[in-house]
């Protein structure tokens, strides 16, 4: 071969295992996926052979198991399709996060809280105690294009037919609810949220609190992504390099966002896997590729709790999974795999600073309060994914200095919602 083998010559193909550790036989016209900086990687456990001998020589050593990794970054995009609400029609996206410990659901437009497309009721965290003797169920099919986050706000303290609640949004342009003014609250009768067909139904005893606030998003139809405990799938992984393929099977992972203001928002995959001996092989040269184009970050309705006025230049995410081998003595090479055995998914912003009384950045972090955190990536239907974490906790706020303005770098940890496996859900829609 003339000239050596090519770094910019490479084609990754995923595909879900319905057998774990047994090869999916990923094809290109189904399962190639488009990639930059891909790297395959090896851990292998050097066994020593130490013996003594009449002399300071030492023996040749043996290479025993053996553990494999692919990384590689992605578009974070959708593919003109998810908007179907069928998971079928998912993008390959969604199954490079299968094998990051995510199942996938369709949002089919009802009040369900899982597959529905608006979310569980979120209490702020500022509730007074008499909050704990209200309950809301929400029901009907919401029609929105673009999320919407509805912040319901008690205006008048009270008890059932005298407390008055007012009901906004971020999302204007979606469903406009600027002109909106309080309503009487009667137990057990439903509130609309807005014009796009989302009610909820408080029932409540003893009286509403002024200052009383609660969340719920509306989703547009799409595919929902959200961290499972026990349904993890794992992958089979090829990655051509030039003439070299590099196979794994049993690929589990974790991943991170990236997200910076006027680019393109990127995922960087990181899959631990089996190892399978490396064949030289011709590439192949027709692989299918999704064809929606990225979309630039921007107009992404970052919403904190329910300000979304924050000017940031970027945000960021990491699924935060802990991966661990698991041994088995049965298995080729003594490996039988690996498990996500924990997760601490995180996020981060870096909004401006500003006075207190404008956004309690420093009262929120020193409290340790959580709030909804919400942000969209795109603006056309088909090629959008909302980020929506119901219960976002500061954990890191430090000042960063960005052109001569003063900012915060924030990092949140992501906690357990109302269900479990709720910290935090993908729609792509």
């Amino acid at each position: 071969m003339a000239g050596g083998l090519l770094t910019k010559k490479a084609l990754v193909l995923a595909k879900v295992e319905t057998i774990p550790g047994d090869d999916a036989l990923p094809t290109t016209a189904l399962d190639a996926i488009l990639v930059s900086e891909p790297q395959y990687t090896t851990d292998p456990q050097v066994l020593e052979r130490d013996f003594v001998s009449n002399d300071l020589s030492s023996f040749e050593h043996i290479i025993g198991r053996v553990v494999a990794g692919f990384q590689f970054v992605v578009d974070f995009r959708g593919n003109g399709l998810s908007q179907s609400g069928l998971v079928a029609d998912q993008p390959k996206l969604a199954t490079l996060m299968e094998g990051c410990g995510y199942k996938m659901f369709p949002m089919d437009g009802t009040g369900d809280e899982v597959t529905g497309n608006q979310s569980e009721l979120i209490l702020d965290r500022d509730n007074p105690v008499t909050a704990s003797d209200l309950a809301f169920s929400h029901e009907g099919a919401v029609t929105v294009l673009r999320p919407v986050l509805y912040t319901m706000e008690v205006t008048t303290g009270g008890a059932s037919a005298t407390a008055e609640i007012l009901t906004t949004g971020n999302n204007d342009a979606e469903d406009d609810l600027s002109a909106a003014v309080p309503i009487v609250v009667t137990t057990a009768v439903p509130i609309s949220l807005g014009a796009k067909g989302g009610t909820v139904t408080p029932t409540f005893t003893g009286d509403l609190a002024l200052g009383d606030k609660f969340y719920v998003i509306a989703f547009p139809t799409g595919v929902k992504a959200r961290p499972t405990s026990t349904e993890c799938v794992t992958l089979s992984i090829y990655m051509y390099r030039d003439g070299l393929l590099f196979k794994g099977f049993n690929a589990i992972g974790t991943f991170t966002v990236e997200a910076p203001a006027g680019d393109f928002a990127r995922v960087t995959f990181n899959f631990t896997t089996d190892f399978q001996p490396v064949t030289d092989i011709t590439p192949p040269t027709d692989p299918v590729y999704e064809t929606t184009k990225p979309p630039q970050v921007e107009l992404s309705l970052l919403t904190w709790g329910d300000n979304v006025q924050t000017i940031s230049d970027s945000w960021a995410f990491d699924a935060g999974n802990d991966v661990q081998v698991r041994l088995d003595v049965n298995a080729p090479q003594g490996y039988i795999g690996s498990r996500i055995s924990d997760r601490a998914p995180s996020a981060g912003f870096n909004p401006e600073a500003t006075l207190e009384a404008t956004e309690p950045f420093w009262a929120d972090f020193f409290a340790a309060k959580s709030k909804v955190f919400t942000v969209v990536n795109g603006t056309v239907v088909g090629n959008q994914i909302v980020v929506w974490a119901p219960t976002a906790q500061p954990s890191e706020q430090a000042f960063s200095d960005r052109n001569g303005i003063m900012a915060y770098d924030k990092t949140m940890l992501l906690r357990r919602g109302n269900l479990g496996d709720d910290e935090v859900s993908f729609v792509f829609a």
